[in-house]
């Protein structure tokens, strides 16, 4: 496996970020293994990457030595960041395929299923599970799109007394979602799971609170979502902001892969990429609660 996989509209992101003069200060707030972030480097921008996958980083230094790295959540932003401002700030919201396949997450996997993206927090995948009653599995599998929850926090509730001593192999054949399925039939119950486990709703929270904290006027914030679940946040903020007159969104609608793009990268056929300008006349003193009232 390619640990370096390509970055996802990486030629559509770049050029967004045009709009901005040469040197303009971008946060890639999804540094990873810094793909968008070399061709921002590449285009003559000034690079502030954060991550929480300290090994992560540690690789992107080393590849990228003019990058200026932080560790941290996007939840951490305010108190990393305290009163610092950009020009332009990036999101690809999507889990690394080198994380995808990891040894406590992907299907095939003998190790214990694990999930943790941020390997400090303390809660597994199977921690979660053995923590909810049947009502809160079935919750959680339904607002991942698992279309058989019922079935599969049955299945999980029956066998309770089995997931300590499973591995990501057993759970996946107990998450299986019956028919046939183009992808591995755990797909949408593990990704379900593993967005649990790491808050990732409350993270995208965090971010789009932060938003207009961290950019100067004029800047620009692209985001790349990869299914409904990111993609919505994204867009009802962004319609929000225009209408509040402190934004102007780019994107009418969400870009999306080419054909081209997709067949070099078949991965990148998820994603789509909203941009915003944000434009207030004056200080916004925004709170944290009103991103998504």
């Amino acid at each position: 496996m390619d640990e370096y996989h390509p970055s996802a509209l990486l030629r559509e992101t770049v050029e967004f970020f045009h709009r901005l003069p040469k040197g303009a200060r971008i946060l890639d707030a999804t540094l990873g293994h810094g793909g968008h972030a070399k061709a921002l480097l590449d285009a003559g921008f000034t690079i502030t990457g954060l991550d929480l996958d300290a090994q992560a980083l540690a690789k992107t230094e080393k590849r990228l030595p003019k990058l200026e790295t932080i560790l941290g959540k996007h939840s951490d932003l305010p108190a990393l960041l305290g009163e610092r401002k950009f020009d332009g700030v990036l999101a690809d919201l999507g889990i690394r395929l080198d994380q995808l396949e990891g040894d406590g997450m992907s299907f095939h996997s003998t190790e214990p299923p694990d999930m943790r993206l941020d390997p400090t927090t303390t809660e597994t995948a199977i921690d979660l599970l053995l923590r909810l009653d049947k009502e809160g599995i079935k919750r959680l599998f339904c607002e991942g799109g698992v279309r058989a929850a019922s079935l599969l926090s049955s299945r999980v509730d029956k066998n309770r007394d089995r997931l300590e001593r499973m591995d990501c192999q057993d759970l996946a054949r107990l998450l299986s979602e019956p028919g046939t399925h183009k992808r591995h039939p755990a797909t949408r119950a593990f990704m379900a799971l593993r967005r649990a486990v790491n808050d990732e709703e409350g993270e995208l929270c965090a971010l789009l609170a932060a938003l207009p904290l961290l950019l100067n006027r004029g800047g620009i914030a692209v985001l790349i979502a990869w299914h409904q679940n990111e993609d919505l946040p994204v867009k009802r903020s962004f319609k929000r902001w225009e209408r509040m007159g402190i934004g102007t969104i780019l994107t009418p609608k969400p870009l999306r892969p080419t054909p081209s793009e997709i067949k070099e990268n078949p991965r990148s056929r998820s994603a789509r990429l909203r941009a915003i300008e944000w434009s207030p006349a004056t200080a916004y003193p925004i709170q944290h609660k009103e991103i998504h009232t």
